[in-house]
């Protein structure tokens, strides 16, 4: 159960890092953005979901199990020169 816990208040703060960049990014130009977007290194956060669901597990084959992989990246400048991409993958399972 602390697992669960932790792993709500990480995704709480990512999507708290990601409406602030959203933010940020609402005024910059739409040409601004389609030339990042097209960056592989630029300063924009996405935070791909992946679902999986698993039927028919189990000793008697009658177990199901869900899992989501919330996969962000996150960019961070560390210099004028050097940028960190952070790209954690965090399993949610059920």
């Amino acid at each position: 159960m602390k697992t669960i816990h932790q792993q709500t208040l990480l995704t709480t703060a990512l999507i708290a890092a990601l409406a602030a960049s959203t933010a940020a990014r609402a005024e910059e130009s739409e040409e601004a953005l389609a030339k990042a977007t097209q960056n592989p290194i630029a300063a924009l956060i996405s935070v791909p979901l992946q679902y999986n669901y698993d039927q028919n597990i189990g000793p008697q084959r009658t177990g199901t199990k869900n899992y989501i992989n919330v996969q962000p990246v996150i960019p961070i400048s560390i210099s004028e020169e050097w940028n960190m991409i952070s790209r954690t993958i965090v399993p949610l399972v059920t």
